[in-house]
């Protein structure tokens, strides 16, 4: 009985963790960390792992207000089990914070700490407003690429800035996007989304204008000397995404438009590197030296 309910605790403790949303964000605090000169391990291992457990946070704590408070979907803890895990949790992000500041700086702390505010604050408040609900994520993975950087340089250039935003405006069309699938759900519960504030239809073209922006803020930035003219080639993508969600099901237009997101991160990573020569250009140039250059001299 005792170890059969380990168990089940174990199972649900586990379910929250998706992988879905997990990767890509401690990714992202990879590929903010990456974007830097110089990589510094700790303090980029601490702030993805912060990041993970803020994520974290914010399933278990969605959970349980699904589960317990509006009991919208079957509970996989019980009451006492989701609220110890989130304060096991909470505690394991405070810890990680005090390392980040002996291996980072105070700064970096107060940039990273949001995520943990925002994973607390996701459900009962911010998924229940339009607004709050479709960019909270979004902002969630905008901190994640500028902490990600900041503990590696203590500094948030323009360009950082503009990667987050960017970021942040893609994914904000693709959550509206998502919205949608659950459209008929969340208006039996009363969850406020984009598509039950104003159709199915005029959440289409709210997710279209976000990708529009996105395009806009690539060429804008590209004008502005931020990035290099090669990085325009990305702002195509999100007018593809756009597109999409007009000749597309909802389902299939969701999953190009989720997966145009890697193709657009991967350029905006490409180009911002060649043209900072980042950690990862330094590292591919020792490897060259280290492979082709190395043996030539012993020739």
């Amino acid at each position: 009985m005792y170890t059969e309910r380990i168990r089940t605790s174990g199972r649900g403790l586990l379910s929250q963790v998706k992988p879905v949303f997990l990767i890509p964000a401690v990714a992202t605090s990879l590929f903010g960390g990456l974007l830097a000169q110089e990589f510094a391990l700790i303090p980029g291992i601490l702030h993805g792992w912060a990041v993970g457990l803020a994520l974290y946070t914010a399933h278990l704590k969605d959970g349980y207000v699904d589960g317990h408070v509006r009991g919208e979907e079957q509970p996989t803890l019980s009451p006492r089990e989701n609220q110890v895990a989130i304060r096991m949790t909470s505690a394991s992000f405070l810890i990680t914070m005090v390392a980040l500041w002996w291996y980072a700086s105070l700064a970096a702390v107060l940039v990273t700490a949001p995520l943990w505010i925002l994973a607390l604050l996701h459900a009962p408040y911010l998924d229940m407003h339009p607004v709050t609900v479709t960019v909270d994520y979004p902002i969630g993975i905008g901190l994640a690429v500028v902490g990600g950087y900041f503990v590696q340089t203590g500094q948030l250039p323009a360009r950082i800035l503009g990667v987050s935003v960017m970021f942040v405006v893609l994914l904000s069309g693709v959550k509206v996007s998502t919205d949608r699938l659950d459209y008929t759900f969340d208006q039996s519960i009363g969850k406020r989304t984009v598509p039950v504030l104003l159709g199915n239809d005029a959440a289409n073209v709210v997710a279209a204008t976000f990708f529009f922006s996105t395009s806009l803020l690539v060429v804008g930035l590209v004008n502005a000397g931020l990035f290099p003219p090669i990085t325009a080639v990305a702002g195509v993508l999100p007018l593809f995404a756009a597109s999409v969600g007009f000749v597309g099901s909802r389902r299939g237009t969701v999953r190009v438009q989720m997966f145009l997101t890697y193709p657009f991160a991967a350029i905006l990573f490409s180009t911002y590197c060649w043209s900072t020569h980042c950690s990862v250009i330094q590292v591919l140039d020792l490897l060259r030296f280290t492979l082709i250059e190395l043996p030539l001299l012993w020739v």
